[in-house]
């Protein structure tokens, strides 16, 4: 369908299709085609952008078509309907449970009316509720049918008042808890800077600032780039192409989804009925924090420009600190250099890959750019500048091209090499472009420099188009594997 909607538009049809996949696995709400299609719709009329707050609209989108009509008298109409629901996920919160009897509904749907001179029939209310699809009756018990929606009543009570946003996030792990609400709460007050501030100083006073690390301090790990050398028969570039996927394989990631999303309610049932209780253990509090933080962050979208960097510079040193703290709980594991080369680089690429799942938002390319030039840790810059990538910003590449220019890092330039020749085998067009290209070739060039090749420059010439006619025969696998899709 994505490639259906999309295809000539000039939009990256693989990042949109990544961006509903990531929104909608976080939540338990199916992917049925009336979902998938009201979401890409959504998409479509926004000129493709990828926005944490667009999920926030489907799910509005969602409710409107669920409660928003009814032939009940007056007091059974969607403005009552929200703030009743909104009552229930607050009582749900507050009793650390995800569900209530009929009674208790009841209750908190006559308290609704107290003093209102208003009639209003209490059953007739939670039976058009249940009708409506948003609640259910599971074992006698009321219960929202999908935890999504109890986010979102939890998100619109914050914002009706009802509930302070801070009353149950006074530590990291009671942020950690809310993480999901929380995020949608942002979206519906998008200037929220307090919220920022509350969840970066928890995880501060956590965490205390850690001392700069940078990529000289990766490149200590790494002994040398994965590929061994220049063997007869066995290239960095040979090594590379066995790495990547020969295909996107759309059925396969569906599958993923749907084992990810099943997974969800019986995590996000615990975490609610662990109350203000919970414990983490420090690594997972590291990645848990990390992403609370990119999920509430990405979408206070109006807060200040000079708050914004602040946060996102802050929320990077913790970025690169679990990093490390990943390396070495690997690494004290299984003592072998060789192996330590391997997870520092896998460690690396699946946090950069995580940071653009939870944090990319295309409204915050400006201030990603204001961090780029600001900042004086390469580390951080390689990770914004490859953020900027994922997020299909028009002026990554000139990002990546300054970048290849200036770095004596080892590990940068792996890195950079391998997610360039992804991006290519992966470009939504059928022709690579040109500028993409010239890039990846930069980034070879730099890598060989590495080997200290002694090949020469016809030599290296042919190494590259090889290269390149292998990758175009990838990217050409992968078209046609999505048109097949579609």
């Amino acid at each position: 369908m994505a490639v259906r909607l999309f295809e000539k538009t000039g939009i990256d049809v693989n990042l949109v299709y990544e961006s509903v996949r990531r929104s909608l696995e976080e939540y338990d709400l199916p992917a049925t085609p009336t979902t998938v299609s009201l979401y890409m719709s959504l998409l479509a009329k926004a000129g493709g952008a990828i926005s944490g707050i667009s999920f926030l609209r489907l799910l509005e989108q969602i409710e409107e078509s669920r409660i928003g009509t009814s032939e009940n008298p007056p007091t059974d109409t969607k403005y009552y309907r929200q703030q009743i629901l909104d009552r229930i996920a607050e009582a749900m919160l507050r009793q650390n449970a995800d569900f209530l009897s009929p009674v208790q509904v009841k209750q908190i749907i006559a308290e609704r009316f107290a003093g209102k001179l208003l009639a209003f029939d209490a059953d007739l209310i939670l039976s058009g509720l249940i009708r409506s699809g948003i609640l259910i009756v599971r074992e006698e018990n009321i219960e929202f049918v999908h935890f999504v929606f109890l986010d979102y009543y939890l998100a619109r009570a914050i914002l009706a008042g009802n509930l302070a946003e801070l009353e149950f996030a006074t530590t990291l792990e009671q942020c950690v808890r809310l993480t999901y609400a929380l995020a949608l709460f942002a979206g519906m007050k998008r200037d929220n800077c307090a919220l920022g501030k509350r969840l970066l100083g928890a995880i501060e006073a956590r965490f205390p600032e850690p001392e700069e690390r940078d990529l000289k301090a990766l490149d200590e790990h790494i002994k040398d780039l994965i590929a061994p050398g220049f063997e007869e028969g066995v290239t960095p570039d040979s090594i590379a192409s066995g790495d990547l996927d020969k295909k996107v394989d759309y059925e396969a990631m569906d599958d993923q989804y749907e084992r990810k999303r099943s997974a969800v309610p019986a995590k996000r049932r615990k975490l609610i009925r662990q109350g203000t209780n919970i414990s983490l253990d420090e690594i997972s509090t590291r990645i848990s924090s990390l992403s609370a933080f990119y999920s509430i962050f990405k979408n206070l979208e109006d807060i200040d420009g000079k708050e914004k960097t602040h946060f996102l510079d802050r929320i990077l040193d913790l970025h690169i600190q679990t990093n490390f703290a990943l390396i070495d709980l690997a690494h004290a594991k299984i003592k072998d250099e060789d192996f330590r080369t391997v997870v520092a680089y896998l460690v690396t690429w699946s946090g950069q890959g995580f940071m653009a799942a939870a944090l990319g938002n295309q409204a915050l390319c400006e201030a990603i750019k204001v961090c780029v030039r600001q900042t004086k840790n390469d580390f951080k810059e390689l990770l914004l500048i490859l953020l900027l990538s994922d997020i299909a910003d028009p002026e990554s590449l000139i990002e990546i091209d300054r970048f290849l220019e200036k770095t004596k890092s080892i590990s940068s330039i792996e890195i950079l090499f391998f997610h360039l020749r992804q991006r290519m085998v992966k470009h939504e067009t059928r022709v690579i472009p040109k500028d993409l290209v010239s890039t990846f070739k930069k980034a070879f060039e730099r890598r060989q420099e590495f080997y200290k090749s002694t090949k020469t420059k016809g030599a290296l010439k042919a190494l590259f188009e090889k290269t390149l006619a292998e990758t175009e025969n990838e990217h050409r696998a992968v078209q046609a594997a999505a048109e097949k899709g579609s």
